[in-house]
């Protein structure tokens, strides 16, 4: 005969053990910031990596620094060719990215093993914003020096805010990696990605998608004349479906490849959107809304124990004595009506108050989802208009409203076209809000 097995042991909170709540996916005891850490947080930086290196390429591929004479079109100013020393640690934080892109992607498809994917990442990542960030801090600088024209006239190009927001999304990527790391490491769950399959080629999407999208701007540059930032702009306002306008084919060639161009990169947005999608609805909500069951529920069965009232949660045996032999008194009378007669009541009770804590977890996932959507947008509106009013005050005098209302026709892709941003440090941000 096979011998029973042990009675698992729920510890003093009367939990299951960390290892069976991770192994048996018991959504409703592991934390959510431990949900996070292992699956949201390496699905962030496997989305904002990619990005992050375009970012990194349109700063290298493009000098920092334009002439802009008295009087002369922003559009027209001219490039000044960056130092040797800054292309070259340029283009040493833009290998070094790659690098710990690649290591993560073979660590989601299985290929290298986590303890050693993760800090070739992490690292890759760190030293990327730090050569970024110090190349910001201390270029400026020697690059006002050696100049044949006043310094007032010198501006910074698309480039280095291409540079600002490469650093940026480095950092944040590479400190999501530590907390997923370091959450494996402590045990709390195993020392792998918790990815379904599909999520997993999200990366690959990303990378896809982004190859795409500058590849298709290296084309059109070519072909219409526009330099590479400004191609990129505008591959970046087609795809997502915004098209201002400003930039447009003039050649029959380009007017062409529009068609085939626009219908596949649309796709494949779509695409990505769709796995963002799955992650965050399908297996987020369901994490975050058991998450909130289970502490209700634990709210729950606390008040009533110390209230006395978990008569609900005590099975009814046949032996059990369903009526007091002494007769009550008026006040323990009131209380006995709730009193379930028999184990087939008593179950129906505890069923319904289930639901009961089942509904009340379910309207509030909504209303803090709502809250989360809500805010975020608002953040991205106000904080871009500020940022839009900021970028193009010296140049077109846009006040906040302007600022406020052209983030509104962008991001809800209408795309009027009656306010223009000069290709400065807005359209990167530009470019990035959609990511």
């Amino acid at each position: 005969m096979q011998a029973e097995s042990p009675p698992l042991d729920l510890g003093d909170h009367g939990r299951l053990p960390r290892e069976y709540r991770i192994q048996n996916d018991e959504a409703h005891l592991m934390p959510s910031r431990w949900w996070f850490a292992s699956s949201a947080f390496p699905m962030i930086a496997g989305t904002l990596g990619p990005v992050a290196s375009a970012f990194s390429i349109c700063a290298l591929v493009v000098p920092w620094r334009q002439h802009l004479a008295p009087g002369q079109d922003i559009s027209k100013a001219t490039y000044i060719n960056d130092p040797p020393w800054l292309l070259a640690i340029n283009a040493i934080q833009l290998a070094l990215a790659l690098v710990a892109n690649v290591f993560l992607l073979l660590n989601m498809a299985r290929r290298v093993r986590f303890g050693i994917a993760q800090p070739i990442t992490m690292l890759g990542w760190y030293i990327s914003a730090i050569l970024l960030i110090a190349l910001l801090a201390a270029g400026p600088g020697p690059l006002h020096q050696g100049l044949d024209f006043p310094t007032d006239e010198m501006i910074w190009s698309q480039a280095l805010w291409y540079g600002t927001w490469a650093a940026i999304l480095y950092f944040l990527n590479a400190s999501f990696m530590v907390v997923t790391f370091l959450g494996a490491r402590a045990g709390y769950y195993p020392k792998d990605f918790n990815l379904t399959k599909s999520q997993r080629t999200l990366m690959l999407q990303t990378i896809m998608f982004l190859l795409y999208l500058l590849l298709g701007a290296l084309i059109f540059s070519k072909i219409e004349g526009w330099g590479y930032l400004d191609a990129l702009y505008w591959a970046d306002v087609t795809l997502f479906t915004v098209g201002f306008g400003d930039l447009s084919p003039s050649t029959n060639l380009g007017r062409a490849l529009v068609i085939p161009y626009s219908l596949v990169g649309i796709i494949s947005l779509g695409l990505v959107i769709a796995s963002i999608r799955s992650m965050i609805l399908e297996r987020g909500r369901r994490r975050v809304e058991a998450r909130m069951e289970e502490k209700k529920r634990c709210r729950t069965v606390r008040r009533m124990t110390l209230k006395g009232d978990d008569i609900i949660l005590n099975p009814i045996s046949e032996s059990s004595p369903t009526s007091p032999s002494v007769p009550p008194s008026s006040t323990e009378s009131t209380q006995l009506e709730n009193i379930p007669s028999s184990e087939y009541e008593r179950r129906k009770a505890e069923f319904q108050l289930m639901r009961k804590i089942q509904d009340q977890a379910h309207l509030r996932r909504r209303w803090i989802a709502m809250g989360i959507s809500t805010g975020s947008w608002l953040v991205l509106w106000l904080v871009g208009a500020l940022i839009f009013h900021k970028c193009e005050e010296r140049y077109q005098g846009w006040s906040y409203f302007d600022g406020f209302y052209f983030c509104y026709v962008s991001f809800t892709t209408v795309g009027y076209g009656d306010y223009l941003q000069c290709p400065t440090q807005a359209s990167p941000f530009l470019s990035s809000g959609p990511f």
